[in-house]
């Protein structure tokens, strides 16, 4: 129940944005006032510390550490299995991946 605003970049296209934010070229980032955390675990905890009547994790220290213990199995395992599959499967139907990265328009036109 905070106020957030979500950008979304398609793959690849992330890249410069997120680097030239950051210094990294991994999504997701937090952007709040000065701060840029990056990570969904930093951003968890970073969250949890500045807003703890709104925790995102559990305040008993066991299920805290079960909830930890499942973000880092998702962020290590899921996530990488997830994306092979999902370009492994774009990448035989290129009349749907190439529309996503290549632009309809000349690249000027978005400035």
């Amino acid at each position: 129940k905070l106020d957030y605003e979500v950008v979304n970049y398609l793959p690849g296209r992330h890249i410069r944005p997120i680097k030239a934010l950051s210094g990294q070229t991994s999504v997701p980032v937090l952007t709040h006032g000065d701060q840029i955390i990056s990570g969904s675990a930093d951003i968890i905890s970073w969250l949890d510390e500045q807003f703890p009547e709104r925790s995102l994790t559990p305040a008993d220290p066991a299920l805290k550490q079960q909830a930890l213990e499942w973000e880092r199995r998702l962020d290590e395992k899921a996530g990488p299995a997830v994306r092979l599959w999902t370009y492994h499967y774009l990448l035989t139907r290129p009349e749907l991946v190439v529309p996503l990265l290549i632009p309809s328009q000349p690249f000027w036109l978005g400035w």
